[in-house]
């Protein structure tokens, strides 16, 4: 207890010294201590000002401005945030400029909204779908305005005050508040059992205990339908949400998987190409699924990976790239050291190259609107697939001729490249990719058999009609004949006569 530093302290923040004197009095309001003050929240702050200005409803009170009403709410903030970051404070240690230096602090956590939308759970980059979940966990705040990220950081307990410089302070590691409570807030309660296992046996404060249990419900709500539900599952028996989220953390990102993931990027890195611009698969897209494993493999570093070093990235780029039209931009790169090693550089010429040239207006051209003039076929966009004999009917010959072409390209394309384009390769595309082969093969000499039995009707068809035009020419002269025919004038002269 110590009724004149609290005095002074109020004093400091705007009180008479009247009013702090009632203030800090054993017959008075008897605030003498830092745990009378972390008790207060701003409703009894309210009530204990108007106390003092008006004890039992008489006149006999102290005045208390409006300004050092305030003042004391926010030294209230103040003292409780110390707490929370695990900070001793005195009462000669508090001023007026430390106090309202969390004013905004203190305004942001009153307008604070948790989020409204769920990280997306992408089982394909772990590193990133978790490092969005710890986002997410830190959009809310726990009991005492932790955001809740702090409940699973990794180390349990706090870095000393000396060596932990406060937000602020020359030399602190921290830019925001924020990032203090969660690196700060107290998980293992201080005045624990020496030697006992922190993560197993705390013994944990009661604000971590009521935090991580709220953890526990938004994950559960979050993983429940996925596949590490199992996982996270494991710290349902007391909701604990920091032993699921290690759980879940431990599977997907121990160094098994984190192997797994690494290996996997960098085949994709090897075996994708690109061998010109196509409809669904054109450079920019070979570009960006490059960046999203490059990404992928450095978010993995953290977690034991070695990393993918510069000119690894501009490697796999050139070597995938299987279009004769970008040698002279390949040439160029490995021919200078600093474009060697540098990744975005080099998208950035290919595509110019691309752009320069045409080539993504040319392939447009030659795949997707060919045969948009005149003809029989006026409007029908020709694209390399199956047509049927009326589609075909309707095709110009200048746009069969097209189709066969871009047919002809193909199979030259994929008999030389073996794996085929696309963003994969491998042998999974190429069996994909025969039994379509043999698809179309077999439709082709369905159409063929079919256009040779049109023929053959069309044949019959007309053998018939010039048999039955021969015949009817046939008797049209006959009668021509039979009327100049002597023998028959004088039998219908005979006729007439009797």
């Amino acid at each position: 207890m110590d009724q004149a530093a609290s005095r002074s302290m109020l004093e400091r923040i705007g009180f008479t010294t009247g009013a702090a004197q009632v203030m800090v009095a054993a017959d008075g309001q008897g605030l003498a201590s830092m745990d009378d003050f972390l008790m207060m929240d701003e409703e009894v702050i309210g009530t204990i000002c108007r106390v003092v200005r008006k004890p039992g409803g008489g006149d006999d009170g102290k005045a208390v401005s409006a300004i050092a009403e305030a003042n004391l709410k926010t030294m209230v903030y103040y003292i409780k945030h110390q707490a929370r970051i695990s900070r001793t404070v005195n009462f000669a240690s508090v001023t007026l400029p430390k106090v309202r230096k969390l004013k905004r602090q203190q305004e942001l956590e009153k307008k604070h909204e948790d989020p409204g939308v769920r990280p997306d759970i992408d089982p394909k980059n772990w590193p990133k779908t978790l490092e969005s979940v710890i986002e997410w966990f830190g959009g809310f705040r726990g009991v005492d305005d932790h955001p809740l990220s702090y409940v699973v950081r990794d180390v349990l307990t706090v870095p000393t005050m000396g060596s932990d410089p406060t937000m602020g302070a020359v030399g602190s590691d921290y830019t925001t508040h924020d990032q203090e409570c969660i690196k700060r807030g107290a998980i293992i309660d201080p005045t624990g059992v020496p030697g006992a296992d922190p993560e197993k046996d705390g013994p944990f404060t009661d604000t971590y205990l009521s935090d991580r249990m709220k953890l526990w419900r938004l994950g559960a709500g979050l993983f429940k339908s996925t596949e590490a539900w199992p996982y996270f599952k494991v710290g349902k028996k007391n909701e604990d949400g920091r032993k699921g989220f290690k759980s879940v953390w431990d599977h997907y990102l121990g160094p098994n998987n984190v192997d797994h993931m690494a290996a996997s990027a960098e085949k994709l890195l090897a075996s994708s190409s690109y061998q010109g611009e196509k409809k669904s698969w054109n450079f920019e897209k070979f570009a960006t699924m490059h960046m999203e494993q490059h990404n992928i493999l450095e978010s993995l570093v953290e977690h034991g990976y070695t990393g993918i070093d510069a000119r690894s990235k501009v490697r796999f780029l050139n070597e995938g790239i299987k279009s004769t039209s970008l040698d002279a931009v390949k040439t160029r790169i490995m021919s200078d050291n600093a474009l060697r090693g540098d990744f975005a550089q080099c998208v950035t010429l290919y595509k110019d190259f691309i752009k320069q040239q045409g080539l993504h207006e040319r392939n447009s051209l030659n795949i997707s609107q060919v045969g948009t003039g005149g003809g029989g076929g006026a409007g029908v966009v020709v694209e390399d697939r199956y047509y049927d004999r009326e589609e075909w009917d309707r095709l110009s010959a200048s746009q069969r001729a097209e189709v066969s072409k871009i047919r002809r390209a193909r199979a030259i394309s994929q008999n030389k490249n073996g794996k085929g384009g696309g963003s994969g390769g491998g042998e999974r595309k190429k069996s994909n990719y025969t039994k379509s082969q043999a698809h179309v093969a077999k439709l082709e000499k369905k159409v063929k058999a079919q256009r040779l039995q049109l023929s053959a009707f069309q044949a019959q068809k007309r053998d018939a009609e010039e048999e039955e035009s021969d015949e009817e020419s046939e008797s049209e002269e006959e009668q021509q004949s039979n009327r100049r025919n002597k023998s028959l004038l004088r039998q219908r002269k005979k006729k007439k006569k009797n």
